[in-house]
């Protein structure tokens, strides 16, 4: 600032006495003089452009992924399944209940149908016991060789199939629901007062087991 300011006075006519003449400043010094002063003035900045957003022809937002319309969250689960409860799934070897099913699909170790430890990799987040309502719980009444029953000859004859196993207790499958389609079961399998009981019993079983299944947070719901 002081050699601008010598600059500036040295334009200005003195009245009364006559200086003289300053002896030459080097050339660095001269450069010096010549630069243009650093302005504090704020730089200039441009005025702020209003940024819209990108959208397809259609007006919805450009990313896919903003408010989408399809599910994003995948269950894994068992839509359809019998127990033991069920006499076709009994007939075939199924020897799990409703309370082992649902402690297999929360990823349990139960003992399968064969006699091994079972266990799956990841626990299913939902299970749907689908099992029959005729004849609710008859198959495993049969093979516990329930002695209502077994005062039948038919019946006690689909016990003794059950307890071979293998073929004959698959056909214990088969043939139950033809004889209930043909109208030729067995009166006891028929008889209200046989089967109310039952189908009660493992009806109020059913409720008390999967409304022990679904807590919050648990699985499978």
């Amino acid at each position: 600032m002081t050699l601008v300011a010598f600059r500036l006075t040295g334009c200005e006519k003195e009245p009364s006495e006559t200086k003289p003449p300053a002896a030459e400043a080097p050339l660095a010094q001269q450069q010096m003089r010549t630069e243009a002063p650093e302005s504090k003035e704020a730089p200039h900045s441009a005025p702020a452009v209003e940024q819209t957003p990108p959208k397809t022809q259609d007006a919805r937002p450009y990313s896919p992924y903003v408010r989408p319309s399809y599910p994003i969250e995948v269950y894994w689960g068992e839509t359809h399944l019998h127990s033991a409860n069920s006499t076709d799934a009994v007939g075939a070897g199924n020897r799990l209940g409703p309370e082992e099913t649902m402690r297999f699909a929360r990823g349990e170790e139960v003992i399968s149908s064969s006699g091994q430890p079972a266990r799956l990799g990841r626990p299913l987040d939902f299970v749907v016991l689908t099992d029959h309502a005729e004849g609710l719980g008859i198959g495993v009444e049969l093979l516990r060789g329930n002695p209502t029953l077994m005062a039948d000859a038919a019946a006690k004859r689909w016990h003794d199939m059950m307890i071979e196993g293998g073929e004959k207790a698959r056909q214990v499958g088969v043939e139950i629901p033809e004889a209930l389609a043909s109208g030729t079961l067995p009166e006891v399998l028929q008889d209200p007062e046989v089967l109310v009981p039952i189908a009660k019993t493992v009806w109020a079983d059913n409720n008390a087991i999967a409304g022990g299944s679904t807590n919050p947070g648990d699985s499978p719901r």
